[in-house]
């Protein structure tokens, strides 16, 4: 059977070989395009007199990241890539804070321990002591499909692996939740740093 499929299937990666999108490295720098919920802004750099500490926002239109005045053009880079994992690291606490306390109260349960932070292989998990674990770089995806990864992990909470249950229970929290969790399989090489 798998001799039989087998021109089959180098056809198929030799065509997701010649279609893959190149993954372009950050630069962390001034204009450079940033993905934030889903939607993409201009990074833009200030350098500022008299701070000691780098810091981002985002106004609407761009995510602004504020850099000491006097910081070293060679270490420039480093520091806006610090500056700007701290934003989305914040950002993703955030965003995933309010959404556990919502699907924690439809759970009836009281909402777990988190941890925002750099994952490479993974966009969530939650621990056999409940302790759930989200990538903060979900926060460039689109809103929904963030939710419907704090929903799967918390799903979790109840029940431990991914048996008929544990999907339709989901499903309960989150109707629809399969269009997010397909266009994130799609479209998650995007969110990365």
């Amino acid at each position: 059977m798998v001799r039989k499929k087998a021109g089959w299937v180098w056809e198929k990666l030799d065509w997701f070989e010649a279609n893959r999108l190149p993954i372009r490295e950050k630069q962390y720098t001034d204009g450079e395009k940033y993905l934030y919920l889903g939607k993409e802004y201009p990074l833009k750099v200030l350098p500022m007199e008299g701070i000691k500490k780098s810091s981002a926002s985002f106004s609407g239109s761009e995510i602004t990241v504020f850099i000491p005045e006097n910081a070293p053009e060679e270490l420039k880079p480093a520091l806006i890539k610090k500056t700007i994992w701290d934003f989305y690291s914040d950002c993703a606490e955030l965003e995933v804070d309010r959404f556990l306390r919502i699907y924690s109260k439809k759970l009836k349960i009281d909402p777990p321990t988190f941890k925002v932070k750099h994952q490479k292989k993974r966009w969530g998990s939650c621990s056999a002591d409940n302790i759930l674990r989200i990538n903060f770089q979900l926060v460039m995806a689109p809103s929904e499909q963030l939710e419907y990864v704090v929903v799967h992990e918390l799903c979790h909470v109840k029940e431990k692996n991914h048996s008929a249950r544990f999907w339709k229970l989901v499903g309960e929290l989150m109707p629809g939740y399969e269009v997010h969790r397909k266009s994130l399989k799609k479209d998650g090489w995007r969110y990365v740093l």
